[in-house]
């Protein structure tokens, strides 16, 4: 077999190996993002750098593309987000109504938990998302994010108390995802 049908089939498992994980990946960046557009640019992302990558270790790989995609939405959210923005999202809430938009999944999510996040910094975002979500342990967040793993906790401790006050200042029950918090 010549070196070029080598490396295509070689390219072939490790999209497949992508694409195993593409739901994850895109659930991700979608619940960070809160955007279908942005996700969907970030997870092609991914899967580029994912080809890029000599060493296709697969039982590294969902830590490779955790890593990856995490890095990649928080680079985008530091380099995107204007002050301006984050003031008009924050602007739209109306009282303890509670109006839901659509999620990336088909699903709805409220609109006060968008606002709520949006809140937050890229770092707190991520954090918190990954742990309460995603239910990755604080070690495997500090990883994905290049923090140390106590940071990691006292960060997502005083994410969880901050949206945990809010939700209850605004009258509202826990939301569904929340509902471990």
């Amino acid at each position: 077999m010549s070196s070029g049908a080598e490396k295509n089939k070689a390219s072939a498992e490790f999209v497949q190996i992508f694409e195993q994980y593409r739901p994850l990946v895109f659930s991700i960046a979608c619940a960070i993002l809160g955007a279908v557009a942005d996700a969907m640019e970030m997870t092609e992302e991914t899967l580029r750098r994912w080809l890029q990558i000599s060493d296709h270790n697969i039982k590294t790989a969902r830590t490779f593309l955790v890593t990856t995609i995490a890095t990649l939405c928080i680079d985008h959210l530091q380099h995107s987000e204007s002050p301006e923005a984050r003031a008009i999202f924050a602007n739209q809430h109306e009282g303890s109504v509670e109006p839901t938009v659509a999620g990336c999944s088909g699903g709805s999510i409220s609109l006060t938990f968008l606002i709520m996040l949006n809140r937050l910094t890229p770092t707190e975002r991520i954090i918190f998302l990954l742990r309460t979500i995603y239910r990755y342990e604080y070690s495997q967040i500090a990883r994905a994010i290049g923090k140390d793993e106590a940071q990691c906790q006292e960060i997502g401790d005083r994410v969880k108390a901050y949206m945990a006050s809010n939700r209850a200042s605004l009258g509202l029950g826990p939301f569904s995802y929340l509902s471990q918090i």
